[in-house]
């Protein structure tokens, strides 16, 4: 009897034994489900560099323009004569190039674009008068050296080159005669005269602000002061002609 009990109660443990290791070995470990990646499409361009090696610009200048004139030397010189009464004009150019980070405070900036300055004269008699404005245009290129500081809002200091290529003089006549008849011309010159230098060089200097308003794209407000260091006409005409122009610059960055 004892022989009998004592083989069940290990026939009983052999079988809950074996039933607790199969529920062992059958139980998995419960893993870590990796959450799941959600992806900002608004702010999916911040896996770009925000400060970008290289910007396109688009320029808008405006500028008070006069000139430096003078004779020509004794053998081509004349005298100024009534171009000595001659004022400044106001006129807009445009450009667009590419603005290069050289390093955290420099950039380099090359671009292409459209100059124009030139001068105007009013003559207002008893019974006549007159008056004209001369344009002088150009294919221009400009090559800025930056200094910048600042992060959303910029320091901005420049100087630089700017080479020309002369594509025309605009000459706009308007006249009033003695018995009040108006009348109107335009005078064009275009490029290949040799009444003009082929191409012309100017100094520029630069400084003012530059707003980061979004990620990738600004606003700048940068005054300009520009020399012409080479005569507008040809080594054998009448005239050593040079621009000056006080103006600003006013255009968007992008950042690609």
């Amino acid at each position: 009897m004892q022989k009998r009990l004592f083989l069940s109660i290990i026939l009983t443990f052999l079988t809950l034994s074996n039933a607790v290791g199969q529920i062992i070995i059958e139980e998995k470990p419960i893993e870590d489900k990796p959450e799941p990646k959600i992806i900002d499409k608004a702010n999916r361009a911040s896996d770009r560099d925000v400060d970008s090696v290289t910007r396109l610009y688009f320029n808008s200048n405006w500028s008070s323009t006069f000139r430096e004139l003078k004779p020509n030397g004794d053998l081509f010189g004349e005298e100024l004569g009534t171009r000595a009464d001659e004022t400044r004009a106001n006129f807009w150019s445009f450009g667009f190039g590419l603005r290069n980070k050289l390093s955290k405070h420099f950039e380099l900036e090359v671009g292409l674009g459209v100059s124009r300055n030139g001068e105007k004269y009013n003559f207002e008699g008893q019974d006549t008068n007159f008056s004209y404005t001369t344009k002088y245009n150009y294919i221009t290129m400009p090559i800025i050296a930056y200094y910048t500081y600042g992060e959303e809002i910029r320091f901005v200091a420049g100087a630089g080159i700017m080479p020309g290529l002369f594509m025309s003089e605009v000459q706009n006549q308007e006249w009033l005669t003695t018995k009040n008849a108006p009348g109107k011309k335009e005078i064009k010159t275009k490029g290949g005269s040799q009444a003009h230098a082929t191409a012309v060089s100017s100094a520029l200097f630069r400084i003012g602000v530059e707003l980061m308003y979004s990620r990738f794209w600004s606003l700048y407000f940068i005054p300009e002061y520009r020399i012409q260091l080479s005569n507008t006409y040809s080594k054998t005409s009448d005239y050593i002609h040079k621009a000056n122009a006080f103006g600003f610059n006013l255009g968007l960055t992008y950042q690609l």
